[in-house]
């Protein structure tokens, strides 16, 4: 005959049930109170925004080798993806945005301008640090870009970047007058309630203007997850 449960084995098995819930507790409020944006479904998630591409961190030691074919395949995915959005008249606009600083904008964009020239295509890279000055009165009442006197007409693509949007005001007709909108925002930094106010404010004045996310500084395993790029495995199938 089976022997009934004793009061013993019961409280044991009640030990065992309320460490796992406090320990699934734990890690629900972990969840809860994290804003860090990490990955594509939280930002997705947290910002209500879509996300068009990722690019990596620069990541442990042992994953350092293969940066390069990391960065590589998240360029040409971002590249390919643009395509779609690129005017039948030339030149088609792309504005690099970014609420906060340090999310490498600079090298991005070149990275992106070297990939599509590699493809034939013309690109003009303008920079707000060497271009026009972005408080300027020519600036903020601008109509078009055309109008800072930038020569934009005899190229395929022009890639503007823009300082980021906390300290520096960004005129909406620039925003309505581009092909696409890209806003660049880090994986590791918490996104705060005036992250998501300027990035709802940006949206709105973007009005049939794309606008979609590039997230930055994300993990190798998120940057494996979303373009399949295996990197240790690819090597070893090469050197067999």
């Amino acid at each position: 005959l089976l022997s009934k449960p004793t009061k013993r084995k019961a409280i044991v098995l009640g030990s065992y049930a309320a460490s796992f819930i406090f320990v699934l507790g734990i890690f629900l409020l972990k969840e809860l109170f994290d804003r860090r944006l990490l990955d594509k479904m939280r930002v997705e998630h947290i910002t209500l925004g879509k996300v068009l591409g990722v690019f990596p961190e620069e990541g442990k030691l042992g994953k350092r080798i293969f940066r390069k074919s990391y960065e590589e395949t998240c360029i040409r995915l971002l590249g390919n993806n643009l395509l779609n959005y690129f005017a039948s008249e030339k030149p088609s606009i792309i504005n690099f945005f970014s609420i906060s600083s340090g999310v490498q904008k600079t090298y991005i964009a070149t990275a992106l301008s070297d990939y599509w020239k590699s493809m034939g295509l013309s690109v003009k890279n303008i920079d707000w640090n060497k271009d026009f000055s972005n408080s300027s009165k020519s600036h903020l009442l601008v109509n078009k870009l055309s109008d800072l006197n930038i020569d934009v007409v005899n190229n395929d693509v022009v890639i503007v970047e823009y300082p980021s949007i906390k300290e520096n005001p960004i005129p909406k007709n620039l925003l309505q007058t581009a092909n696409f909108n890209l806003v660049l925002l880090d994986a590791k930094k918490a996104w705060g309630e005036s992250d998501q106010s300027i990035f709802d404010e940006i949206t709105k004045l973007s009005k049939d203007v794309p606008i979609m996310i590039l997230l930055t500084n994300v993990s190798h395993s998120v940057v494996e997850n979303i373009t399949g790029l295996k990197p240790l495995k690819k090597k070893f199938e090469a050197n067999n």
